[in-house]
């Protein structure tokens, strides 16, 4: 049993910039610390196969409704770094919808993005959305082409994210 002086409410964590990888610690009034850095620190390297993923630009002060591109990946990863965020990597995606170039442009270089999509594993629809916020991608996008058609590979880091 964790004593009172180990527990954080929601609240501190989340300005502290920590996100919760558990559905049972969204819905607790408060987080046990050693458990929720010890699952941090644990985290290993999350993955989904063939997702269609939204790109937003991040506006804080006006959230964007619409995606300015749509992508087919054939695998997403996700791992948590040390300064609290997360690094991760798209592999062999072409753009359903949208200029993706944007991105590799000096000024896509300086945006941040979210990137959301959702998990084909859960079952219900209401609770399979996952989002990463914050997403920056400091070397730009990588293509090759073929017959006329590009597909992308890119690395990124992201702020913050929901996966549960």
């Amino acid at each position: 049993m964790l004593t009172r002086s180990c527990q954080r409410s929601r609240k501190d964590l989340r300005n502290e910039g920590a996100v919760s990888y558990d559905k049972d610690y969204l819905a607790a009034s408060t987080f046990p610390l050693r458990t929720h850095q010890c699952r941090r620190q644990a985290m290993e390297a999350l993955e989904w196969n063939k997702p269609a993923i939204a790109f937003y630009l991040e506006r804080l002060d006006k959230p964007e409704r619409e995606p300015f591109a749509v992508i087919k990946a054939r695998k997403i990863i996700v791992r948590s770094n040390q300064e609290g965020g997360f690094d991760g990597s798209l592999t062999d995606f072409f753009t359903l919808m949208g200029d993706i170039d944007h991105i590799s442009s000096a000024e896509g270089r300086r945006d941040h993005y979210v990137l959301g999509w959702f998990d084909d594993s859960e079952d219900d629809f209401s609770k399979s959305f996952r989002r990463l916020n914050g997403v920056t991608f400091p070397s730009g996008l990588s293509y090759r082409e073929t017959e006329g058609k590009r597909t992308y590979n890119a690395s990124f880091q992201a702020k913050q994210g929901r996966f549960y």
